[in-house]
């Protein structure tokens, strides 16, 4: 009887925890998105576009009329400057011609069923994004490793890839990013330490890293721009029991 009221109360605290993180991940993305409301979502099985779908004002993707017109895209001009397909059954792998798109800003296919890799065409040269600032890839099925070159995207603000399979280490490379406002890794399998080089990025105001193979303490260097001293506001890690995966004095959460 003992030892049924404690596996109950220990399965209320695991049902507790994934409800604070469900809540605390809804908190932080209506911080990242400026409390935008919910966008449409398709069901499963509807058409892409059309009187019928979730964009009723738009053409069906890849049909004859103009790019502008096609769902989940909004332009500037003639340029495509958002492509957003969030929550809905996305699936399929990425084209890494995307960013030959050069006046795209925002990217976001968080929610649906994307799977394969992120290019590693992206940031090389070939297709450098020069105007992305946006990349919301996560609760996907993505996997592998994260190239060098993504870290080239100098101009992006947003790095949302948290909830897939990717895994590997992160290079110091992630230093570039010195715009970056908001980043999320947590719920893969990344592991080794987490990068000195993150201090770089003084105006990052969330960073998450939880749900991961790290190991080793957080850098100093990061922990010092936490608020009040700098503006980072949520710092995550598996930093929690007495043998943690990562030490960290300075996080604002442990798990």
């Amino acid at each position: 009887l003992e030892k049924r009221r404690k596996d109950n109360s220990s399965r209320s605290r695991d049902r507790n925890k994934k409800k604070q993180k469900k809540k605390d991940k809804r908190k932080r993305k209506k911080s990242k998105k400026g409390g935008r409301s919910k966008s449409r979502r398709l069901q499963a099985g509807s058409q892409c576009g059309g009187p019928n779908s979730a964009f009723p004002d738009k053409t069906p993707y890849l049909s004859g009329s103009s790019e502008c017109d096609w769902a989940g895209s909004r332009c500037t001009g003639t340029d495509i400057t958002i492509i957003g397909f969030e929550q809905n059954n996305l699936g399929g792998t990425f084209p890494a011609e995307v960013l030959a798109l050069n006046k795209l800003r925002n990217l976001t296919l968080e929610g649906g069923r994307t799977s394969g890799t992120i290019p590693e065409e992206w940031g090389s040269g070939v297709w450098s994004g020069d105007s992305l600032q946006v990349l919301d890839l996560d609760q996907n099925r993505l996997s592998g490793s994260i190239s060098d070159n993504l870290f080239n995207l100098n101009t992006l603000k947003v790095l949302d890839i948290d909830e897939n399979r990717l895994e590997g280490t992160l290079s110091d490379d992630v230093g570039k990013l010195v715009d970056l406002v908001f980043v999320e890794f947590e719920e893969n399998n990344f592991q080794g330490r987490i990068p000195d080089s993150f201090s770089k990025l003084t105006k990052l105001r969330t960073a998450t890293f939880r749900g991961n193979n790290f190991r080793g303490s957080m850098p100093e260097s990061v922990c010092d721009n936490r608020v009040p001293n700098g503006l980072l506001n949520i710092l995550t890690a598996d930093c929690a029991g007495d043998d943690p995966k990562v030490e960290c004095d300075c996080c604002s959460s442990c798990f």
